[in-house]
């Protein structure tokens, strides 16, 4: 009969990815996936295993397959189980301009009293309530953590995310750093809750967050940076894009070519506020430095269909801020620990 395929990626926590074609040959299994620009060539060893290579844009990857005697599940022991001992309340609050709301999770230690609270505010990218990524839910066991020690936590959906509204695309850290001040604004009406302990725990990006909410603000009683930045986003990016290609093995000559095109590209950014105006002068300028080096239009387009997946219109306004950004200038106006 015919045969189907789908691919699991427990680590991006992506299941039942459709494959277009499946073939089976003599002791061959063929599987295409023309809309990832992917295909696994396999050969039977034996009836439970096929050693092959899956190829993806252009790119060869040893992959072997083997017979599983059941689904395969995740370990993750240290996700909290009920029953817990405090109260959980799903809640919702409006964003800081009321255009939208937010959806929730409050943990508070018990129902009587008032109580110190801390908002757990998420990294780049939408992420849910519990920070959810690979299978794990960091946000959940930080929530759990706190709150049997005494301390209420608000976590909640980035926006456009799970119970959340409001559309993530064009929104800045400056944006996001409205919806940690509504969650702020909903904490110092509750009742529950200590108006002069209230205070942040921002993971990466949510750490520049938290700095911007305790410079602008006087409500804030304390800040937590889990691996925020320290210094301005351009040198992150630069760094992180140097990091990764020293670890991918390529050689200095094209690290530094690569980091040359990036710097300027993230000069084009910071000059130019307008998303069209700032990607046709990348486009312009990439097309014009690879034309100098020799290299092929078809290649320059692929290059540039690369680019475009990270700097488009709905990315740009993000990126731009981000590359912007400058945690020293919130340094001195932070009067909290």
């Amino acid at each position: 009969g015919n045969l189907k395929t789908t691919m699991d990626s427990p680590d991006q926590g992506a299941k039942g990815i459709a494959m277009e074609e499946t073939i089976f040959i003599p002791d061959t299994l063929i599987i295409k996936a023309p809309m990832m620009r992917g295909e696994y060539r396999g050969v039977m060893v034996n009836d439970t295993s096929i050693e092959g290579t899956w190829t993806q844009s252009g790119l060869d990857y040893g992959l072997n397959l083997y017979l599983q005697q059941e689904e395969f599940k995740l370990n993750r022991p240290q996700e909290p189980q009920p029953p817990f001992p405090y109260m959980v309340e799903r809640i919702k609050f409006p964003s800081v301009k009321g255009d939208f709301e937010l959806g929730g999770t409050l943990t508070l230690p018990g129902e009587e009293g008032q109580y110190p609270a801390v908002i757990l505010v998420s990294g780049s990218g939408s992420q849910n309530r519990d920070d959810e990524i690979f299978g794990h839910k960091p946000f959940f066991v930080l929530a759990d953590h706190l709150t049997r020690g005494g301390i209420a936590v608000l976590r909640y959906d980035d926006r456009g995310v799970a119970e959340s509204g409001g559309d993530p695309v064009g929104a800045t850290s400056g944006d996001l750093a409205g919806d940690a001040r509504a969650a702020v604004e909903y904490l110092l009406k509750r009742a529950e809750i200590d108006k002069d302990k209230i205070g942040v725990i921002g993971h990466s990006e949510g750490g520049l967050i938290g700095l911007k909410l305790a410079a602008e603000g006087d409500d804030i009683a304390f800040l937590v940076s889990l691996a925020g930045p320290g210094v301005k986003g351009r040198t992150i990016l630069e760094d992180q894009t140097e990091y990764i290609s020293r670890l991918g093995g390529l050689p200095e000559d094209v690290i530094e070519q690569s980091m040359q095109v990036n710097r300027k590209i993230y000069g084009i950014m910071e000059e130019y506020e307008d998303p069209q105006r700032g990607i046709d002068s990348i486009f312009a300028f990439v097309t014009a430095f690879y034309s100098e080096q020799g290299m092929e239009k078809e290649i320059i387009d692929q290059v540039i269909a690369n680019i475009r997946k990270s700097i488009n219109p709905g990315s740009y306004p993000w990126l731009r801020y981000f590359i912007k950004s400058d945690p020293g200038s919130y340094f001195a106006d932070i009067k909290c620990p």
